[in-house]
């Protein structure tokens, strides 16, 4: 990455963001330092509960791509060392998108056809302990004047749980509906060979209406 100022042409603002690299310059033309270390600092995305899939994509789009923190990426969100470890990264690297994808497994409507046991009782308090530290994450991203997007099955009883409810109620946060075939999620057809759309409705939590 070249950083550089330059001088603002007549009529243009010198807090004005500039184009192709370019740091924003003060009166004189010199970098200003606030600006040098936004940029240098800073990623475009980062993914937590899930594996390199949007970071990866975003290099294809130029976008300076963060961390996916995901347990096949070595991150367990079980551990307080890791999600204090996630909480600095967030803070140092500000990443200027934060997308969660919790597991969702303890939510799924076909837990309600299974008995009630100590197990499942734990696996749900999991759960719910993944889901608080993802909203925790996502207040941090807010309160920066940064953005986040959220992901579960449309059907998932986590959608229920206070945390959601709450954050879903803050001004500027909104829900939407979307089913995935829409953007190329395919699965099995009669045989492995063939694929098919697969529909899997979900819903997306955000407080960037352009997303």
């Amino acid at each position: 990455l070249v950083v550089r100022a330059r001088t603002p042409s007549r009529g243009e603002s010198s807090t004005e963001q500039t184009t192709d690299g370019e740091a924003l310059a003060d009166e004189h033309g010199y970098p200003m330092i606030r600006g040098l270390a936004s940029r240098l600092m800073s990623v475009d995305v980062a993914e937590a509960y899930s594996p390199p899939r949007v970071t990866v994509e975003a290099k294809k789009y130029g976008l300076k791509p963060g961390e996916a923190w995901d347990l096949t990426e070595g991150w367990d969100f079980r551990l307080k060392s890791h999600r204090e470890a996630a909480l600095k990264y967030q803070e140092e690297k500000q990443s200027f998108l934060l997308i969660g994808s919790p597991p969702c497994t303890p939510f799924s409507q076909l837990q309600t056809l299974n008995p009630c046991t100590d197990e499942s009782r734990r696996k749900w308090s999991e759960g719910v302990d993944h889901i608080k530290f993802v909203v925790d994450l996502y207040r941090r991203q807010i309160d920066a004047g940064r953005i986040f997007l959220h992901e579960h099955p449309a059907n998932a009883t986590s959608w229920s749980l206070q945390e959601i409810q709450k954050l879903a109620k803050q001004q500027g946060v909104c829900i939407d509906d979307a089913d995935q075939c829409m953007y190329g999620l395919k699965t099995w057809g009669k045989t492995k060979s063939e694929l098919v759309p697969a529909r899997k409705p979900t819903k997306f939590m955000t407080n960037s209406r352009a997303l």
